[in-house]
């Protein structure tokens, strides 16, 4: 907001002072700039490239081209690129600054709630807070008043990382007993082939 008052009243002395030499010289010439109000319809409407450059060049043939170009290059240019910067700056801070905030709703949700608020078909939340609500929040009595709300968002945040991790502990049990379960049902590790056959040599030499 600052800076665009700062563009405006840099707008209006160059501009004005443009209007003025313009009154000056063709006043008494043309129409168009005939009085100071009309001045400045025509400075107007020369910011949109329409120019009665042939009407001006009969009263003053060299001037009114130094003229025009320095309006051009000033006003067009330089001023509104100007302007255009200023307002690209802001949008990119508005941006960030909604990019910092926490978006509480998924954008269905509320697309959802706003089409039942719309039909009738159902009725406000009151957690959801409103633009009048918000007035009152930015103040340090809202402030405070918003304190427990927070606090039990973080608890309720807290609680439910919690019980994911339980979940979680209680999987691991549960493959670790299966995991046991399957050992024992196998039983013991067979013995190495070189050992089973010095166990059938005996039975062997006793039958012959």
């Amino acid at each position: 907001c600052r800076d665009l008052m700062h563009f405006s009243i840099i707008f209006n002395i160059v501009f004005l002072a443009f209007i003025q030499l313009f009154y000056l010289v063709y006043a008494g010439s043309l129409t168009s700039f005939k009085t100071f109000i009309t001045a400045c319809e025509s400075g107007l409407v020369m910011m949109m490239g329409k120019f009665e450059i042939y009407d001006m060049k009969m009263v003053e043939p060299v001037m009114t081209q130094i003229f025009i170009f320095a309006y051009v290059v000033t006003i067009t240019f330089i001023v509104v690129n100007m302007l255009l910067s200023i307002l690209n700056e802001t949008f990119g801070a508005v941006r960030s600054d909604i990019a910092k905030q926490n978006n509480e709703y998924e954008i269905v949700d509320f697309m959802m709630n706003r089409f039942k608020l719309w039909t009738g078909l159902g009725t406000p939340d009151r957690g959801v807070l409103s633009p009048e609500d918000l007035r009152g929040y930015n103040t340090i009595e809202g402030k405070i008043d918003l304190f427990p709300d927070r606090i039990d968002q973080l608890l309720s945040s807290l609680s439910h990382i919690y019980s994911k991790e339980e979940r979680l502990d209680a999987l691991f049990e549960m493959n670790a007993a299966k995991r046991q379960g399957l050992k024992s049902s196998f039983g013991k590790v067979p013995p190495p082939k070189s050992q089973r056959y010095q166990n059938m040599l005996p039975a062997v030499h006793t039958n012959y």
